[in-house]
């Protein structure tokens, strides 16, 4: 880094990095590195129990992640509704699974071994992707690293092009979760995303 356009100073360097490089929207034109684990979405479809916390505070709710790649909480989603207290509040919005980069807009079942489940809270309220009855002031994202179960993986693994190929058995997700990812990423907590196996409440 320098000042001065006719005598330059040099008072020190800089580095430079993206803060979220899998939602860069510039595609490399490389072999993408895949992971030795690779999971695909019929894997996660079901009812799974989210755990969400920040420095102060901590929250949990039941979801299902569907086969259209849209997900609605199931339980422990409190309204903030007056006007309609006839009608279940719910968190909603997309999922996918994912190796490098994020594809908002895929609508194409993705394999990898990461998640990102999309909080929306803009959007029509009648589209089922879309949170209604709840106070949240911004979509959310959550990305995640998908864990196998260690007694899942198979005694003698397929080998396919030259690699081993495993096939596990989910564990659970843990991860990050961001706003304002599309402008300026802003971390707000971190989550894990267990297997649900209990009973809903209302």
């Amino acid at each position: 880094m320098a000042y001065g356009n006719s005598e330059p100073e040099y008072s020190g360097t800089f580095s430079m990095k993206r803060a979220m490089p899998q939602l860069d929207p510039v595609k490399m034109i490389q072999t993408p590195k895949k992971s030795a684990l690779s999971f695909n979405t019929s894997q996660l479809i079901g009812k799974w129990s989210l755990e969400f916390s920040t420095s102060t505070s901590f929250s949990v709710f039941v979801l299902e992640l569907k086969s259209d790649l849209t997900w609605t909480s199931v339980s422990g989603v409190a309204s903030t509704s007056s006007s309609r207290t006839d009608e279940q509040p719910r968190l909603a919005g997309k999922w996918n699974i994912f190796d490098e980069n994020i594809d908002l807009t895929s609508g194409i079942p993705g394999a990898g071994s990461k998640l990102f489940i999309w909080l929306r809270r803009f959007g029509s309220t009648k589209a089922k992707s879309v949170s209604k009855g709840v106070s949240i002031t911004h979509d959310q994202l959550y990305m995640g690293k998908i864990f196998p179960a260690p007694s899942s993986l198979q005694d003698e693994p397929s080998k396919k092009n030259n690699a081993i190929s495993l096939t596990p058995v989910v564990k659970d997700v843990q991860g990050s979760v961001a706003v304002g990812w599309s402008t300026e990423p802003v971390f707000i907590g971190r989550f894990t995303l267990k297997r649900w196996y209990g009973q809903e409440s209302a």
